[in-house]
C-alpha cells in the first residue's frame, strides 16, 4: 500500500518521529536510513518512508503487511 501525506514537522524530524513510532513503540528493526528515507523492517513485512518535498513536507509511505500501524503514524503527526 502507499500513501502520501504532508506534515509541518521539518524532514529531518519527520524521520525521526517515524523512528520513535516504528521502533520505539511498535519494535520494528531499522533497515536503511538516509537524510531523506528510513526503512523498516519486520516478519516479512515492511515500511519506507521517503521525504518528497519540503514546506510543508510531504512524506511517501510504502508498506507491506504494516497498513493500520501506518495509517496511525499518518493521524499523528502534525498538519
Amino acid at each position: 500500500m502507499r500513501y502520501e501525506t504532508t506534515t509541518s514537522l521539518a524532514p529531518a524530524a519527520a524521520l525521526l518521529a517515524a523512528e520513535e513510532y516504528f521502533i520505539g513503540e511498535l519494535g520494528l528493526t531499522e533497515r536503511v536510513r538516509s537524510p531523506k528515507t528510513i526503512e523498516f523492517e519486520c516478519g516479512g513485512g515492511h515500511v519506507a518512508i521517503n521525504i518528497l518535498g519540503e514546506r510543508p513536507t510531504t512524506l511517501e509511505i510504502e508498506t507491506r503487511d504494516w497498513g493500520a500501524p501506518t495509517t496511525e503514524f499518518i493521524h499523528r503527526l502534525p498538519r
